[in-house]
């Protein structure tokens, strides 16, 4: 899930597999992503996200991407 310091509203947040298909979709920030997909645990791995979000303290739109280590 995504935890933070200041106050945001996410836009989207999606999480893709190494060959770019998409795992995880969610506009929800306090949804929680719990490593699975269809009903099932992914395999261990690296995974990506796209976060796009609005700062509620300044009001701008950010764009974050990086990645998730899965390891069950």
């Amino acid at each position: 899930r995504i935890v933070s310091s200041t106050g945001i509203q996410v836009e989207q947040f999606k999480i893709y597999n190494r060959w770019g298909q998409k795992i995880w979709d969610e506009e929800d920030q306090r949804a929680t992503w719990d490593g699975g997909q269809n009903g099932r645990l992914v395999d261990n791995g690296t995974y990506f996200y796209l976060l796009r979000y609005t700062c509620l303290s300044d009001g701008q739109k950010y764009l974050k991407k990086g990645d998730i280590n899965v390891i069950h």
